[in-house]
């Protein structure tokens, strides 16, 4: 892989579909040279702002108590983007514990498809208490 394929997957990766679309179209046009490097980076990161713009997050969420301070919840999402192959769906489910005055404890496990350029199961913990100003 070369040095701008390397680029364009990492742009992919990191989410960045706008810049690697634009810094793609470059590369295959032949346009890079006519770029200053102020250019170029205005050029990619305008295309990026301009697709950030465009994306729609659709989701879907509920949950409920369980027991004994115990609730669980689940959310599914889509992030709809104006370019091919990269919208990308995500779940994630938590289970939560109330430790009464020393707030919540959740664990939570999330997943995304493959288009979002990370699909690993991605389990997390996560502590919250509620102060009053």
């Amino acid at each position: 892989m070369n040095n701008n394929q390397a680029t364009l997957s990492k742009m992919n990766q990191m989410r960045l579909h706008g810049m690697a679309r634009a810094f793609g179209n470059i590369l295959e046009t032949g346009m890079s040279h006519k770029f200053t490097i102020d250019e170029l980076l205005s050029q990619l990161i305008d295309t990026e702002w301009d697709d950030s713009v465009d994306a729609t997050y659709f989701y879907v969420s509920a949950g409920t108590d369980i027991a004994n301070g115990w609730s669980i919840a689940g959310t599914l999402g889509h992030q709809d983007v104006d370019c091919d192959d990269c919208s990308y769906t995500h779940a994630q489910l938590d289970v939560t514990k109330s430790l009464g005055d020393m707030g919540d404890i959740t664990l939570s496990v999330s997943k995304a498809s493959e288009n979002s350029g990370d699909d690993d199961f991605k389990p997390f913990i996560s502590w919250s208490k509620g102060i009053d100003i």
